[in-house]
């Protein structure tokens, strides 16, 4: 649990929740479980590579969201298309599904 000093958001609040996940975001956390069945070898490899860049973005995105609630449309625009880009890019797209709103804003 945070204590008052701390940022909800920061690592250190975070750390220890849920020790077998790879990601900070549950989404991203839930893409990774079930491509890891799927994929293999480099691609594997890549796609964490990926999804870590895509989870780093999704927290500042809710930081954004926390701090400057009128400032963070076009930027949550983006990471939903960039999710679905990740899906396109490894066929993961039936893992799960970004919103059509997010797909079409930009």
């Amino acid at each position: 649990i945070a204590s008052a000093s701390e940022n909800k958001y920061s690592a250190e609040a975070n750390a220890g929740k849920d020790g077998d996940s790879e990601f900070r975001m549950q989404k991203i956390n839930l893409i990774w479980q079930k491509a890891s069945r799927r994929l293999s070898g480099q691609k594997l490899k890549n796609l964490k590579t990926d999804l870590k860049l895509q989870d780093k973005e999704e927290i500042t995105l809710k930081k954004l969201k926390y701090e400057k609630p009128d400032d963070y449309s076009v930027k949550e625009s983006r990471l939903r298309m960039s999710l679905q880009e990740i899906l396109d890019k490894y066929a993961l797209s039936d893992l799960y599904d970004v919103p059509l709103e997010s797909r079409n804003e930009l």
